[in-house]
């Protein structure tokens, strides 16, 4: 392993293309899945419908909302839900309360959320509560449209998990590479701005060397 080498070709805002020399197809393949399904962002993953008379059921609204990407450079300084012991945080609050009282189409979108302030926290507790935000887009997502006079009222939960858990949490749009040589490797990943493509691809090779020292550890 300590011949590895990585080289950087391309970096975008959510884009980087890198390669991996020195290493097997297998472990290649291996960093790939680590990019998709390991690395831990931020989402919605519990909402609490109040009022809902639009045209979409509750359930739609649910799986809508789920899939908007959050800030998540903070998420390892959260606990999972499932998982917290030590009363570090583990989720971030949020709410949307929105009636259309003109006579037009109102457009719902993730700009209408707002984040519940967290009263017992101060200081740099609150302020990495306050990092996790819907991510800045030219155009905010649509969760859905409302006719006159009618509602839609929720609060949730924004919380930490992987993309083995659930695809909501999975930072990148794409992922792949392509084989140079026998064994060196030419990756290009799209992150969808929750997390830069360079953060992603640091936590992945983080990962990989965690789980193969503890693959040598056993194998000794």
């Amino acid at each position: 392993m300590s011949n590895i080498k990585i080289k950087l070709h391309k970096l975008e805002t959510n884009f980087i293309q890198f390669s991996i020399s020195n290493i097997h197809i297998g472990l290649a393949n291996g960093i790939r899945r680590i990019l998709i399904s390991d690395i831990p962002t931020m989402a919605i993953d519990f909402a609490t419908i109040i009022s809902n008379t639009c045209c979409l059921h509750d359930n739609m609204i649910a799986q809508r909302i789920g899939l908007i990407p959050f800030v998540s450079k903070n998420a390892g300084k959260f606990n999972y839900y499932w998982d917290n012991q030590d009363n570090k945080l583990s989720e971030v609050e949020y709410q949307l309360n929105v009636i259309n009282e003109t006579d037009n189409i109102l457009e719902v979108s993730s700009n209408d959320l707002k984040i519940i302030d967290n009263s017992n926290l101060t200081g740099y507790q609150k302020n990495i509560y306050n990092s996790v935000k819907p991510i800045d887009m030219e155009y905010p997502i649509i969760i859905t449209k409302l006719a006159k006079g009618q509602s839609l009222h929720f609060t949730c939960s924004v919380r930490k998990g992987i993309s083995k858990e659930h695809a909501k949490f999975q930072p990148t749009s794409s992922v792949g590479y392509e084989i140079i040589s026998n064994n060196t490797f030419r990756f290009t990943l799209e992150s969808i701005g929750s997390l830069s493509p360079q953060s992603i691809v640091e936590q992945a090779l983080d990962i990989f060397s965690d789980k193969l020292s503890k693959i040598s550890k056993h194998i000794d």
